[in-house]
């Protein structure tokens, strides 16, 4: 069987990802190439200070990478990478489901807790960064429309990762939904196929959600690509908004 050759550096990144540092790493590597050897060989071979090298070779030995001798001479052998790294695999996978299993009954606990703070906010106005979070909060505003949602920008269903979200609310009749901006045929096509209505302008400053006429959400693409958004319950500023959203979409002058 061919073996794989690695330069020293690129071998010893491979290591560091099974959570060994740079002495560790140094010491199991220098052992699969010794085999069984002391203590004293290890650290002369592979530049660990000899002070540190039966704290590192102990280490090792916890984490499942060394076994050592019984008797005298000490000795120490590695324990061959088929072997010792599935089991560094495995203990990292029970460890992340019994983290994960944790977060999410905390994030349960949380939630329940908590979950009806948002109506007690005497703040009007909150900024959103990062696209993500905006489109999680456009969702989130679609999810919770019971008459009304109107969205507005430059081929805005896909800048906001919206198209799933509104295909699952035009099922329920009771929310009329209205599009204003420009589209892609593809967009056109499922707006047709949805049943939603709108209408196409050629330019818009913004992209732009309200959600009977209790929630606006702004958001604003950087040069830099990155997303921002502004989450509003003001009702003076979303019923300015959903003005200016009627004048346009009333105008024939720049509606098509």
């Amino acid at each position: 069987m061919k073996t794989k050759k690695f330069k020293d550096d690129e071998f010893l990144l491979y290591l560091y990802t099974f959570d060994l540092n740079n002495y560790e790493a140094r010491v199991y590597e220098t052992l699969l190439k010794l085999g069984e050897t002391t203590a004293w060989q290890i650290a002369l071979q592979s530049n660990v200070p000899q002070a540190k090298i039966y704290e590192v070779l102990s280490s090792l030995e916890s984490k499942g990478f060394v076994e050592r001798s019984v008797g005298r001479p000490l000795k120490f052998r590695p324990i061959e990478p088929e072997i010792s790294l599935p089991q560094v695999i495995e203990k990292f996978k029970n460890e992340y489901s019994k983290k994960l299993e944790m977060m999410e009954k905390a994030f349960k606990e949380i939630k329940d807790k908590y979950s009806t703070r948002k109506n007690e906010s005497l703040s009007f106005i909150w900024t959103i960064k990062g696209r993500e979070r905006v489109f999680a909060k456009a969702k989130e505003m679609i999810d919770s429309a019971k008459k009304e949602v109107l969205i507005a920008g430059h081929r805005p269903l896909r800048a906001l990762n919206c198209m799933d979200t509104l295909g699952a609310l035009a099922l329920n009749k009771n929310v009329k939904i209205r599009v204003l901006g420009n589209f892609s045929q593809d967009c056109i096509d499922f707006m047709e196929m949805a049943g939603i209505e709108y209408r196409i302008i050629e330019s818009f400053y913004e992209y732009m959600i309200i959600v009977d006429e209790r929630e606006l959400l702004l958001a604003i693409a950087q040069p830099d690509g990155e997303l921002y958004g502004i989450d509003v319950s003001a009702k003076e500023c979303i019923m300015a908004n959903k003005d200016h959203f009627e004048f346009l979409w009333g105008n024939k002058t720049n509606c098509k």
